[in-house]
């Protein structure tokens, strides 16, 4: 009987829990309304169309290059210039502009190089890198094991 009771009083405070649970929070609660602003205005005409007009652009007759320190303008009216160097592992790329105005580019295949040296005109020389023979390494290995071998059995006597 004891038991029942508990059973009864657990059952009526569970209730009333969810009761008031479905009462403040649940499907009997119905927020206020709340009004949604955008932030976008409405204008009552079109926008101006924007035309925009196709130029031909030519091929400049002369180039002026003015540069106060480094190079004189007589020369550079004269002779070609670099405009830039693309270095990769196997090519050699050299931009330059002719004094009438062309621009040209130059390809150089690039073997394994110590030294590059580019003229004033674009041309390049390569210096090829100094490879040391395979047979003097294997002397230096060799030498180096047989003088360890060698300074081992002098130091374990």
């Amino acid at each position: 009987m004891k038991q029942g009771v508990t059973y009864f009083v657990m059952g009526v405070l569970a209730s009333g829990l969810l009761l008031y649970l479905f009462w403040t929070e649940g499907c009997l609660y119905s927020p206020a309304p709340t009004l949604i602003q955008t932030d976008t205005i409405y204008v009552d005409r079109s926008y101006k169309e924007i035309v925009i007009k196709e130029v031909e652009v030519e091929k400049p007759v002369k180039i002026y290059i003015y540069k106060t320190d480094t190079v004189y303008r007589e020369s550079i009216e004269k002779d070609t210039l670099i405009t830039s160097v693309e270095l990769t592992p196997k090519l050699a790329k050299i931009h330059t502009i002719t004094p009438e105005g062309l621009p040209l580019i130059a390809e150089y295949p690039l073997p394994e190089y110590g030294d590059i040296r580019i003229d004033h005109e674009g041309n390049m020389e390569v210096k090829r890198k100094r490879r040391r023979r395979k047979f003097w390494r294997r002397i230096e290995r060799v030498g180096i094991f047989v003088g360890g071998i060698v300074l081992g059995r002098k130091l374990s006597n």
